[in-house]
């Protein structure tokens, strides 16, 4: 989990990154939210919760079978849980093709 002082929103050139980090470890969202702040990245605060917190409830009590880096240059990583859910994040700024030509559009994910 993060802790208070790394909120997501406290780093917005990089949401979109820890969006990434936590589907990939099945950790929800964190925010630091002030009246302020809030009404700046309400937005933001919303498609972050879409994006992540419906797999996280799926798999919040599964064990996390595995990792995997599937590029030399870990762009690519896989994780799989005990639901057989398998989740694979591209960090990388162009798509990228798996093994069974399914594309990961930049900096987004596949959940199986």
């Amino acid at each position: 989990m993060w802790y208070w002082g790394d909120a997501s929103n406290k780093a917005p050139e990089v949401w979109q990154q820890r969006d990434l980090i936590n589907l990939l470890y099945g950790t929800p969202p964190l925010f630091m939210l002030t009246p302020k702040s809030l009404g700046d990245s309400q937005g933001a605060v919303v498609q972050s919760y879409k994006r992540v917190c419906p797999t996280t409830r799926r798999i919040g009590y599964d064990e996390m079978l595995s990792h995997e880096f599937l590029t030399p240059d870990h762009t690519l990583q896989r994780t799989t849980w005990s639901s057989g859910i398998s989740i694979i994040v591209n960090f990388a700024d162009k798509a990228q093709i798996l093994a069974d030509g399914s594309e990961i559009p930049p900096l987004d994910a596949l959940i199986k």
